[in-house]
């Protein structure tokens, strides 16, 4: 092949999809695991206490010997403080609506991706 400055690069046909690509997103395990029974009850700027107490230890006994150690009990006073929110901002320039014929779309699209990535720190 014989070398040259030739570039026709600007004649090489573009094919873009009408949908863009499913991002594949590490599985979000956290809700299945977090206790959400207080979820529908808390507000911003409430407090909810949630006091646990000590673990008791199981030991061996045998029959007509004395037990010598007792498990102490003892509670611990912890509390969730709702004052925070997760939020993902973006921008979206004018221009881009309207000159992008399926904006409505994209950004539905955009907003499907950004709620499901804040999922994983929601616990």
């Amino acid at each position: 092949m014989a070398n040259s400055a030739n570039n026709l690069s600007a004649f090489t046909p573009k094919y873009w999809a009408k949908e863009m690509q499913i991002i594949f997103f590490k599985e979000c395990v956290a809700l299945g695991l977090a206790n959400t029974e207080l979820r529908s009850v808390l507000n911003n700027g409430d407090t909810v206490y949630k006091p646990y107490r000590s673990y008791l230890a199981a030991q061996t006994y045998s029959k007509g010997v004395d037990i010598s150690t007792f498990n102490e009990i003892t509670a611990t006073e912890e509390y969730l403080t709702v004052d925070t929110a997760k939020v993902v901002p973006f921008y979206v320039d004018k221009i881009i609506y309207i000159v992008h014929n399926k904006f409505l779309k994209l950004l539905e699209t955009l907003i499907k991706r950004v709620s499901y990535n804040g999922m994983p720190q929601m616990a």
